[in-house]
């Protein structure tokens, strides 16, 4: 059926009160697609919903998560006003053909305090996918195991939570949700400023970071503006996943 002019697929599950709609269009806002996922997860099987809320909750996963989702907000807060004139500018870039970054000098730089706020909304944006992992192994295969590519055997959620960061776009890029985090996870982009070296250039108002070739390492540049837009986009990608979180978060409370 067309819903809105997309395509969409009415599913009549046991123990719903309403027919649950799915669209398959990526053009619906992402927060709808996220929750979506959620209500497609928990009608196919509550019982591994149920079972993801607790092993989540069981370990210090949920305690340290919101311990790092809390600092995280914080700083950003901090660095809101040396951002904020990107938000703005969003309804010119939104109305010209093309622009670019080194055309637009943000007033206030804040190069440490961005670049920490980068790191850590990195490494916990990737920690957080282990959840949209878990609802889309329910959904496709009504398991909490990933299958690997070839078939024939799977891993556990733990065990991708624990790969390197780096490594977890190989398997987020199997699920339909993974446009929504994928493109902000940029290892290079972290492994560079995470590193000392990394430095804001005042004359050409520019970000120099390193990164590891083939036998050397490699000098980037960034304009200023564009690695603070950047930041704020991964930010935004983090508030995203964080919505699996508090999903799984307020189950759990009320499954106590």
């Amino acid at each position: 059926m067309q819903l809105h002019g997309q395509l969409a697929f009415v599913f009549c599950i046991k123990g719903l009160k309403t027919p649950l709609t799915i669209s398959l269009s990526t053009s619906n806002p992402p927060i709808e697609r996220i929750y979506q996922r959620l209500s497609l997860a928990q009608a196919i099987s509550p019982e591994l919903c149920d079972q993801l809320t607790k092993d989540y909750n069981a370990s210090s996963r949920t305690k340290k998560s919101w311990g790092e989702l809390s600092k995280i907000r914080t700083s950003f807060l901090e660095c809101y006003s040396s951002l904020a004139p990107l938000l703005r500018m969003q309804i010119y870039w939104s109305s010209v053909d093309k622009f670019a970054f080194s055309d637009f000098a943000l007033p206030e730089k804040k190069f440490d305090e961005l670049k920490q706020l980068y790191v850590d909304c990195y490494e916990t944006l990737c920690r957080l996918t282990v959840l949209a992992v878990g609802v889309e192994t329910i959904i496709h295969d009504k398991s909490l195991s990933i299958p690997t590519r070839n078939g024939t055997s799977s891993m556990s959620l733990w065990d991708y939570e624990a790969m390197n960061n780096g490594n977890k776009r190989t398997v987020l890029q199997q699920y339909p949700i993974q446009d929504l985090f994928i493109s902000f996870m940029d290892s290079k982009l972290r492994n560079g400023i995470g590193h000392h070296s990394a430095i804001y250039d005042t004359k050409t108002d520019q970000v120099f970071y390193y990164s590891h070739g083939e036998s050397v390492l490699e000098e980037n540049r960034l304009p200023y503006t564009e690695f603070a837009y950047k930041v704020l986009s991964l930010y935004s990608a983090l508030e995203l996943a964080a919505h699996y979180f508090h999903y799984f978060h307020i189950r759990a409370v009320e499954m106590e």
